[in-house]
């Protein structure tokens, strides 16, 4: 059997199949169109804010009293694997470094044992 034979065969099964399911087949062709005329009509009202100059911002140490309470948790844990000397060494590093915050050393494990 030809190469465009069994073309034509099987888009005349497509076809078979499409018109079986013609709401299927609708909802194949009408979707995509909704959402590319959702996200059109979406860029088209958020009209982008321009700025004449660039913008800069006051610059902030991590060390200072208020990052901490500010952007976390007084009672955090800082999770890490793996469990290794280089790992551990960098962790105490960071509870140094964030005054103190709880650190949980997460095992490596095998999933399906």
């Amino acid at each position: 059997m030809g190469f465009f034979s069994q073309l034509g065969l099987l888009l005349w099964k497509n076809f078979l199949l499409q018109r079986r399911k013609i709401c299927v087949s609708i909802f194949e062709v009408i979707l995509p169109i909704v959402f590319a005329v959702i996200i059109l009509i979406i860029r088209i009202a958020a009209k982008p804010k321009e700025f004449d100059r660039p913008i800069y911002y006051d610059s902030k140490p991590v060390r200072s009293s208020d990052f901490r309470y500010r952007y976390m948790d007084p009672d955090v844990e800082v999770g890490f694997t793996p469990n290794t000397a280089l790992t551990r060494r960098i962790m105490a590093d960071v509870v140094q470094n964030l005054e103190g915050t709880l650190t949980k050393q997460l095992e490596t494990f095998v999933v399906g044992k």
